[in-house]
């Protein structure tokens, strides 16, 4: 039953997407392309790269109440690795010094998201790379995607005892101390489970990393345990998303959007309530979260709503001459490959404003909020 319902799900997403790429009502929808001024850009870069290092380090530090400010400053740092990559594969000239600061850029945000703790945030510069490569050479770039999958298979089975020593041990604070602690927790690892046998043969290091992807178990759980264990939410999970734009100076104590990612969890006995208060959110998915709140016309509905907005996203953001636009729409999308993993309204619920807010921020150094169409483009 739940892989019939991924199916259904999945197909009613493309549907969605289409339906709303095809519709002649919204080809008139205002268009964010944002052509860089070339004198502009490289002070651009600067302060995007500026911003959102000090955005990634305070992800660290601040509050969850401060979680959409931060969000938006670390986001700057993925939208001038999208430009950079751009520059560096689109264009034959200076392409040795554009490529080094691409990397040295890289590789520092990478740092920083192990540094934070976040695999994710490790991972999704590599990501982006890989996209742009593949985009503007037509070549996937099997090389940077082996390495990315490795990289991944390695630190994803460390992250809950390196978060539990780091986030709840009272471990070091240093960011040094914070990247190198991962080396610690792989030392340890080996030492505890085999240290006769290499870390690359070790067969529950891969077995977690592979769980990671497995998300069809994950959905029979809940339809096994849904409505007979547990009733449907009938959109309680979704109920962030009506206030999501009241802003926190006018709502202080507007909820926060993990609310919806505890309620699952203790629903479905992903955590305890009283006894795993420092655990991580275990979320479950897009697919399964639909169901849990409405059943399958909820895997329908809610999957084609979302399909819908990818592609509102794509319309206004990823037109054929954008730039900037581009660059904003790559690294929001990005988290929707893991997100799907997810609950909705933590990538849902500040779309808009991390959209609306990386434009105004960029806005000065670009010629137009539109490019000029060129001949025979409608």
């Amino acid at each position: 039953m739940a892989l019939v319902l991924v199916v259904l799900g999945l197909g009613a997403m493309v549907f969605g997407f289409f339906l709303v790429k095809r519709s002649r009502w919204l080809r008139y929808l205002p268009v964010i392309d944002l052509p860089l001024r070339p004198e502009s850009k490289p002070a651009f870069l600067f302060i995007a790269l500026l911003c959102g290092a000090m955005g990634m380090v305070l992800q660290m530090l601040a509050s969850e109440e401060w979680t959409a400010v931060t969000k938006l400053f670390s986001n700057q740092f993925f939208i001038a690795i999208v430009l950079m990559s751009q520059e560096v594969y689109a264009s034959k000239s200076n392409r040795s010094s554009s490529s080094s600061v691409l990397w040295v850029s890289v590789a520092a945000a990478v740092l920083i998201g192990m540094a934070t703790g976040m695999v994710e945030s490790a991972i999704i510069p590599l990501v982006l790379v890989a996209i742009v490569r593949w985009h503007v050479t037509r070549q996937i770039p099997w090389r940077l995607a082996f390495a990315g999958l490795v990289f991944f298979l390695v630190i994803s089975p460390l992250k809950e005892e390196y978060r539990s020593r780091v986030w709840y041990g009272g471990g070091k604070d240093g960011f040094f101390d914070r990247v190198s602690g991962w080396l610690d927790v792989r030392k340890a690892a080996a030492e505890a489970e085999a240290p006769e046998i290499p870390w690359l043969l070790e067969e529950e290091s891969w077995r977690r990393s592979v769980k990671r992807f497995d998300l069809l178990h994950r959905f029979a759980y809940v339809c096994g345990m849904t409505p007979e264990a547990v009733p449907f939410f009938n959109g309680a999970t979704y109920e962030f998303l009506l206030y999501s734009l009241v802003p926190r100076v006018v709502w202080p104590n507007k909820p926060m959007a993990t609310d919806a990612t505890d309620l699952i969890d203790y629903a479905y006995k992903f955590r305890n309530e009283f006894e795993d208060k420092r655990s991580a959110n275990i979320s479950l998915g897009f697919l399964p979260e639909s169901y849990a709140n409405f059943g399958v016309w909820g895997v329908l509905f809610v999957m084609g709503l979302q399909g819908a907005i990818f592609a509102l996203l794509d319309m206004v953001l990823n037109g054929r001459w954008s730039e900037g636009g581009r660059a904003i729409y790559l690294s929001i999308m990005v988290f929707f490959l893991n997100g799907i993993g997810t609950s909705t309204v933590i990538l849902f619920g500040s779309l808009i404003q991390l959209t609306l807010a990386s434009a105004v921020l960029m806005r000065p150094f670009a010629l137009s909020f539109r490019a000029e169409r060129r001949e025979g483009e409608r």
